[in-house]
């Protein structure tokens, strides 16, 4: 249990589970689940950024400021400027030797965490908004949040999908929720008005 004053803006957790960033506006806190307090992470040219991330190993953190994807060594330092994205990320992922962000009505996008050119991975019809991405196992597959809208996205009737990068089939895993996780129990996780529920998923068979 992490007691606090109030609700951090934005939460990370490492993959191993032992790590947790609190964004708290321009501020950044790691907290190990082995200690009780939370260190400051000093960012040398901090400006307001969002999107807080954790590398594979947790050595490294990834953040958005103004659409430009930077990164910085989980003990702090300078930022270094990975790519400006073509458009404003909604929740991003980094999986192996990738950041996956979803872009809205720009579909997905991927990036070199060592930095590179801007890769679409999945691309929507008119009238589709993609968020939060994460990829499967088998490093085909992503999972995200779907919303419907014309000009904007309308959240309160997203789902949750998953999606092929490569043949684009695509299967519903909840016809209402946002914020998709995997678990390796091999369950989806996701939230539906502030209320965590779980389902059997198969990353294999996309069901």
């Amino acid at each position: 249990t992490i007691e606090s004053a109030a609700p951090p803006d934005e939460l990370a957790i490492s993959a191993d589970g032992t790590r947790i960033l609190l964004r708290r506006g321009r501020t950044l806190e790691l907290r190990s689940m082995s200690d009780f307090d939370t260190v400051p992470v000093k960012i040398s040219d901090a400006a307001a950024f969002d999107d807080v991330i954790f590398s594979p190993d947790a050595q490294s953190i990834a953040f958005s400021v103004g659409g430009t994807l930077k990164r910085v060594p989980a003990s702090g330092g300078a930022a270094l400027e990975l790519v400006r994205l073509p458009g404003d990320p909604e929740g991003c992922s980094w999986s192996a030797e990738y950041i996956y962000c979803g872009l809205g009505a720009g579909g997905i996008v991927r990036v070199p965490a060592a930095g590179g050119a801007v890769e679409q991975v999945i691309t929507l019809p008119d009238g589709e908004h993609a968020a939060t991405p994460r990829l499967l196992p088998g490093g085909d597959a992503l999972l995200f949040t779907l919303a419907p809208g014309v000009q904007r996205p309308n959240w309160q009737r997203s789902s949750v999908v998953v999606q092929s990068s490569t043949s684009g089939r695509r299967e519903v895993v909840a016809a209402s929720g946002s914020d998709p996780r995997y678990l390796p129990t091999g369950h989806v996780v996701y939230v539906v008005e502030g209320v965590l529920f779980a389902v059997g998923f198969d990353p294999v068979t996309l069901r």
